[in-house]
Parts: structure tokens; sequence; C-alpha cells
């Protein structure tokens, strides 16, 4: 009976503990009251009073992560409260944000729109919104609404651009007038809308390769909006079809006068072109001051391929010991700029030895042609997990592995996982490794050239060593986890350690191997291949 007792008694007792622990909601509100006490002492403290009263309002963030959601109405009711202090009403709004949490959507959406409001406040309330775990769509929506509104304040513009540096627009007319709006040299503010807007046509999913150009060309000579600029159409990977003729003709001023990132940029870009019209402006950037442009440039003239490049790269790369360009300087690591520049006069110097090679030997080796190449699984060692984070429009879809292929587009949901059907690494062109003396390497022989499935090589298959003369080549047709890389000799292919490792003692890397990985998904009713590189899938 009287353990019974005990136990009664206990249960009373934690009861009691249950009833008297506040709730969720209960705890945001008494830290909101508690809030609005330290606003109202910190009114009339001192100085150094008032730093220290601020520090624990802002101290109150933990208390509202610990909250969570549950916190939302709450908070969302001290934003519609006019009466309440406009600092704490400030505070809720930034809290909402941290939250993310959808709910808080119709109300900050309303503060935003209320033009009788505090202008700071519906700034805030713009930032909070642009925040929340909700599909691109409205967040995007909104931010265009504010962005283009010739009548919205300035604060309100910036914080929708920064929203849109984000989520793109198909606006792209209007993205570029924004960038303009203060003139070629903003500063403070101003060069931030304009630095969001150059972001916001990077991230759009509609074609602004032609206006990020002419931005480049319209900010001043060695600003960092020109350089973004630059950076924003070379991350795009422009075609010649995506811009003007005369592209190249209008950026070479750039490349060889505006010193610096710009035109450091510039060369990067002109090596993801690949276009011969670019070779005279690239040869010529040898000639300029800055070594961090002239490697830049060597490597696109590599890139590009042209024998004409060969000479030149040959005569700055045998003079580099004497060239004051590449003495060593505090924060500058030039031997490292001299190292890609005496590659890309290597890769010149060892195309041409093949070709003598080849011309005097007959037939030409198997390998000189290219049998198609793809296989089957992932790149890396674990299953690949794409989501779709929104920063295009819509996503891609083509009937077959290829960007040829016709396509249609589907619009998953914002944050969502991509299902993965099929996957396949794509050969564009394979590398090639050149026997620097006669050898044997250990591989795996998987057989004729073809393409391959998982089964293909996941199989255990006995290792086999292949001789190699001096000058023969081996094709890297891609590679795989933990050093290994699909190889072809001869019309076979091998799997095995990736002999670039050994290229200093045993081998030179004439070419690097160039592929795409498609992935195969299904979206709602749509139904097709995607490459990774889509501008809204994360991994």
């Amino acid at each position: 009976m009287r353990a019974l007792c005990i136990l009664l008694s206990l249960l009373f007792f934690f009861t009691d503990i249950a009833k008297a622990a506040p709730s969720p909601q209960e705890r945001a509100q008494a830290a909101l009251r508690a809030m609005e006490g330290l606003a109202l002492r910190q009114a009339e403290a001192d100085p150094l009073d008032q730093l220290a009263l601020e520090r624990q309002l802002k101290d109150f963030a933990r208390e509202f992560r610990s909250i969570g959601p549950s916190a939302d109405p709450a908070l969302i009711s001290y934003l519609e409260d006019k009466s309440r202090p406009r600092k704490i009403r400030s505070y809720s709004v930034v809290f909402l944000g941290m939250l993310q949490d959808p709910a808080a959507w119709p109300a900050l959406k309303d503060c935003v729109a209320d033009r009788r409001e505090d202008v700071g406040l519906r700034a805030l309330c713009l930032q909070s919104a642009g925040a929340l775990r909700i599909d691109i769509r409205p967040r995007r929506s909104l931010a265009e609404e504010w962005a283009f509104s010739a009548k919205a304040p300035e604060s309100l513009v910036r914080e929708a651009l920064g929203i849109l540096a984000e989520t793109g627009s198909a606006d792209t007319e209007k993205l570029e007038k924004s960038a303009r709006k203060y003139g070629s040299s903003p500063v403070g503010l101003r060069e931030l809308f304009a630095r969001n807007a150059v972001a916001a046509l990077a991230a759009s999913r509609g074609p602004s390769e032609a206006a990020l150009l002419r931005l480049a060309l319209y900010f001043r000579k060695g600003s960092t909006l020109r350089s973004d600029s630059l950076t924003a159409l070379r991350i795009r990977k422009p075609k010649s079809a995506d811009l003007p003729e005369d592209a190249v003709e209008l950026l070479t001023p750039i490349l060889l006068r505006d010193i610096g990132r710009p035109s450091l940029e510039t060369a990067r870009l002109f090596g993801e072109f690949g276009d011969p019209k670019t070779l005279r402006a690239l040869l010529e950037a040898l000639k300029i001051k800055d070594p961090s442009t002239i490697a830049e440039a060597a490597q696109a003239l590599q890139r590009l391929g042209d024998p004409a490049a060969a000479a030149p790269l040959a005569r700055l790369s045998e003079g580099l010991i004497s060239d004051k360009r590449f003495s060593p300087r505090p924060g500058l690591d030039t031997r490292d700029l001299a190292a890609r520049i005496q590659k890309a006069a290597e890769f010149f110097l060892e195309a041409k030895n093949e070709a003598k090679e080849a011309s005097q030997s007959a037939p030409a080796p198997a390998s000189a042609s290219f049998a198609p190449f793809h296989y089957e699984g992932w790149p890396g060692a674990q299953a690949p997990m794409p989501v779709w984070n929104g920063r295009a429009q819509i996503l891609t879809l083509h009937k077959e592995p290829s960007s040829d292929s016709p396509s249609s587009s589907s619009q998953p949901q914002s944050r969502r996982s991509l299902p993965v059907l099929s996957s396949l690494v794509v050969l564009k062109d394979p590398g090639t490794l050149r026997a620097r003396r006669d050898l044997s390497v250990g591989l795996r022989d998987l057989g004729p050239d073809r393409p391959l499935k998982a089964s293909d090589y996941g199989s255990p298959v006995l290792r086999m060593r292949l001789p190699l003369k001096e000058g023969q080549t081996l094709e890297i047709l891609a590679y795989r986890p933990e050093g290994a890389c699909f190889l072809r000799s001869e019309r076979r292919l091998y799997l095995g350690e990736c002999l670039t490792e050994a290229a200093d003692k045993d081998f030179s890397v004439l070419a690097e191997p160039k592929v795409e990985w498609w992935l195969k998904t299904r979206t709602g009713t749509a139904e097709g291949w995607f490459s990774s590189d889509e501008i809204g899938v994360d991994f």
C-alpha cells in the first residue's frame, strides 16, 4: 500500500511539472515580451548600455531556433501589430526568415505590399520572404514585381535583386536595364544593385549571354562589375550562336589593355570559346605584363590547338628564367604560372613529334580513330542524388543522352530530388598519354572497344601486363573513383590505375579527356535525359 502511495505521488508530481512547462507558443510570447522590455530600456540608456542591450536582443535568435516553426504565430502577431515597437517588429521579421517556415509567406508578402508601412521594415520582409522554403516561382514573381517597378524604393529594389540573383528571371532585358540604372561606375549600395542584376543574368534560364557581353563593355575599365560580367558570361559557357559575330573583336581590347582581373577573365573566356578568331588576340596577350593573364592565354592556346601557337609558346617557355614578368613576388606563385606555360608549350612539341612519327610509319595507328564510347553507371563511387535547386526555370530533358537530341522541358518542384533511372558517362574527346620509354603496365583487359555496361567492368577480371614501346600512345577515356581510368589501345579497352600520376617519369600527358555525364529521370509525366551541368541541378 505504501509503495502504491509513493507511485501515485510521483505521478502527480510529474503531471504538475508537465502542466507548469510552457508551450512553444507561450515561450515565444514570453521571449517577445522580454525583448520589448529590453527595447524600452535601450531607448533611455547611454551609448555603451545600448550596445550591450542590442547584443542581448540578438541573442534571442537561439531561443527562437530552439522553439522552431511553432514560434511563427507569435512572431507574425508582433509583425502585424503596429502598436509594437518597430525594433521588435523588425526582429520578428528577421526571425521568421531565419526559421524559413512557408507559413510566414502570406504575412511577409502583405507587409512588403503595405505602402503605409515603414520602408525599412518592408525591405526586411522581402528579404525574409526570399529565404523561406517555398517553390522558386512565387519567390521569383514577388522579386520581379519590386525589382522592375519604377516606383519601388531603393531598399526594396536591392532586396528584390538579391532574390533574383539566386532565382534568375526570364526578363533579361529588364535585368540588363537594372544593371545599367546607376551608370557605369556605381558605388556603395548602388554597386550592389548592379552586381545582383549581373548575378541574376548568370542564373537566368533564358539567353543572357549577349546582355552580359554588353555589360562587360559598358562598365568602366578595371571595375569589379566588368569582371563580374565576364565571369558570369564564362560560367554560362556561351556558344558562337549566343553572341554577336564581332564578340572576339569587342573583347580583345579588354584582354590586352584592362590589365588585372578583367584581362584574366577575358583570357579564360576565350579559352572556353574554342573559336579560331581568338588566336591572334591570345598570341598578343603573351606579350602583356601580367603573368597570370599570360598563363591563362597559354592554356587557352593549348585548348585551341592551332599549330601557329607552337613557336611563340616555345620562345616564351625557353625564356622564362630571365623573364622579369615571372620574377618571384609577394602573394603570387609565379612558379605555378611558369609551369602552366611550359605544359602548354610541351603540348605543341609533343603533338609535332607525334605527327612526325605518324607520317614516317604506315599504317596510322588504330588509336588515331575514335570509336564511340560511353559507360553505364556513376562517375563516382556513390550513387548520385541530384536535387532540383530551382535556380533555373525549367529542366531540359532530351530523348537521348546528347545535347543534339530532341528535347522537352519540365518544371520540377524546387529543392526536390530527381529520381535517377539510368546514368551514362559519354566520351566527347579522348585524352592521350605517350610513353617516354619502353615499359609494361598492369591493367584489367575489358575486351574489344565498345560501350560498357556496369556488368562489363564491375565483375572481377584478371590483371595483365600491357607492353608499350617508347613513343606509343594510350587513350584516356574517362576517370574513375580512387585513381582508376578507362583506357584504350589498339581498339581494346582497359581499366586500371590512371597513369597520369607517373607522367613525369614514364608518360607525357598530351591531352585530358572530355566527357559529359547524363542522367535519366522522370518528373511528373515527362521522362528523359539531362546533363549534370544543368544550372538548376545540385548533387
